[in-house]
């Protein structure tokens, strides 16, 4: 449930690269692991530093549509 070194590490390299937009990370562990609010927190310090974000709840999947319409209105 904590943001550690190595999560804040893997961020900073996944976002800091000119290569690639996108980057790919898991968060594993067991019901009450505390998987969403790490994410959570991974947003909110991602907004504060003036990112995009993009969160949606696990158990209802947004529409494709809402996922385009949501891409569509973020800045490049």
């Amino acid at each position: 449930r904590t943001m550690t070194r190595e999560i804040e590490a893997f961020i900073d390299k996944a976002l800091g690269s000119e290569e690639s937009r996108v980057a790919i990370g898991a968060v594993l562990g067991s019901a009450g692991a505390g998987k969403s609010t790490i994410l959570r927190r991974v947003g909110l310090q991602l907004a504060t530093a003036g990112r995009t974000v993009f969160l949606t709840n696990s158990e209802t999947k947004p529409a494709v549509s809402v996922v385009r319409r949501v891409l569509d209105a973020t800045p490049e």
